[in-house]
């Protein structure tokens, strides 16, 4: 799923074929024979579209009302109502499950992937987004113990990451980091050193993200305002690889399977999708300012800028991010295994196998009472 889980062996999950081998798809589906997760729920979800959850995390710690929550059910063509505590999700097949319980089925089958079973309870670091609260952090950690985890702690995004990038290249440096999600966009700085790792400051656009760019590619080809229903799931998959590799002057054309019987002629440009990054760039350029101002840092105090999210790998997004911070940006595909590798670490570093610096950013940690008991 989007947040990365490392166990407490510092050598799984920290190469990149390890992570791609390992990572599991923020969704699931829910037939009535069972839930389905991984390759197999983005598979089953093209033929049972009615069936699909997308958007897992955002549904963690949220009420009915929650326009994010909203927003994940409408597009899944479901509905939304609270069980108890928790807040369900009801595909339109009648089928109902809880987001704590769709997200600890996620986390169970990554794990397997990684150890092999989680019978023996792995001792496990969660990394988080910048925009989780209080509520979503307790309804994950709820979610990793149904799941048969032992939770060691919560660590920020951008701090796994920076742990990482501690372990690859020793020095002190300041680094921004440049996360584009799929529902948000965010930023942090942080700085790196032999015994420490400070989260200076982040800030986050959590109603705005790669989905954005997405649904107005897919509104223009459709014609008409886009409807973010599963009925599009189709053209919004097929976007979303499409515009991976599409640089300003590229076009690139696909047939795209719309029904069982019903096939779809879809041709994008570079220039459409540079037109379509126009709804982040006002956004983004207000969070990159709001963290750098909270950091108390001056742009040519960051030595590097990393970035990182779903849309990073594409082209355009190094001008994009160039045009925000005024460096090129450090990205690939490599570095979408960065998260992965400091939780991986951190979970090493408090099971006492391996030394490295503290970090610090604010999040749960084991020494929460209850957290790892």
């Amino acid at each position: 799923m989007a947040s990365s889980a490392g166990a407490n062996d510092p050598g799984q999950v920290l190469d990149f074929d390890s992570w791609q081998e390992a990572a599991v798809p923020s969704m699931v589906l829910v037939p009535p024979e069972g839930v389905v997760v991984g390759e197999a729920a983005l598979t089953g979800a093209v033929q049972r579209p009615s069936c699909a959850v997308y958007g897992l995390k955002r549904l963690l710690g949220r009420l009915p009302h929650d326009a994010i929550a909203k927003a994940v059910a409408h597009r899944s063509g479901g509905s939304l109502t609270m069980s108890g505590a928790q807040l369900t999700f009801r595909t339109a097949e009648g089928v109902a499950i809880t987001a704590e319980n769709a997200v600890a089925t996620v986390l169970r089958h990554a794990a397997e992937r990684v150890v092999g079973s989680t019978e023996e309870s792995p001792a496990t670091v969660i990394t988080v987004p910048e925009w989780y609260g209080p509520s979503q952090e307790s309804a994950l950690i709820s979610a990793a113990r149904r799941a048969g985890l032992t939770l060691l702690r919560l660590i920020d995004d951008a701090a796994a990451m920076a742990l990482a990038l501690a372990f690859q290249e020793s020095g002190e440096r300041t680094v921004g980091i440049v996360n584009i999600g799929a529902g948000s966009f965010s930023v942090a700085f942080t700085t790196i050193a032999p015994k420490s790792i400070f989260l200076l400051a982040s800030a986050s656009d959590r109603h705005v993200g790669g989905d954005d760019v997405t649904a107005r590619l897919v509104q223009e080809k459709l014609g008409g305002p886009a409807s973010h229903g599963p009925a599009e799931e189709p053209f919004r998959q097929a976007v979303e690889e499409m515009t991976q590799q599409l640089a300003l002057g590229d076009e690139v054309r696909r047939t795209v399977q719309v029904g069982p019987d019903q096939v779809a002629e879809l041709t994008i440009t570079g220039r459409e999708l540079d037109d379509a990054l126009d709804v982040l760039r006002g956004p983004a350029t207000e969070v990159y300012a709001d963290a750098l101002d909270d950091a108390a840092l001056e742009p040519e105090e960051v030595d590097v800028v990393y970035a990182t999210g779903g849309m990073s790998t594409l082209p355009l997004l190094s001008d994009f991010i160039f045009d925000l911070s005024g460096q090129v940006p450090e990205s690939g595909p490599e570095l979408q295994s960065l998260a992965a590798r400091g939780a991986a670490l951190q979970a090493a570093i408090l099971s006492g196998e391996v030394d490295g610096p503290l970090v610090f950013d604010g999040k749960s940690t084991g020494a929460t009472p209850g957290l790892a008991d």
